[in-house]
């Protein structure tokens, strides 16, 4: 499997007993744009189905779309 596909196996396999809770390290990371968009709506469905989630990311297209920011050091 290439990165990518391994990411999204992860997180299909994170999601498919439907998590009360879901920790989510860099979930786009290294993937294309059309991916980390599919990515992103997954876990959105995820949350909006009932799931807690917590991402940790760099990327703000992630960061806008979960509208909530908690930054940790730096500025």
């Amino acid at each position: 499997l290439s990165g990518g596909e391994a990411r999204r196996l992860t997180l299909a396999r994170a999601l498919h007993g439907g998590p009360a809770l879901i920790l989510a390290d860099e979930p786009t990371a290294d993937l294309d744009a059309a991916t980390a968009a599919q990515v992103t709506r997954g876990l959105l469905a995820a949350h909006r189905a009932g799931a807690g989630l917590i991402v940790a990311t760099h990327d703000p297209a992630l960061v806008a779309a979960l509208g909530r920011e908690y930054r940790i050091g730096g500025r």
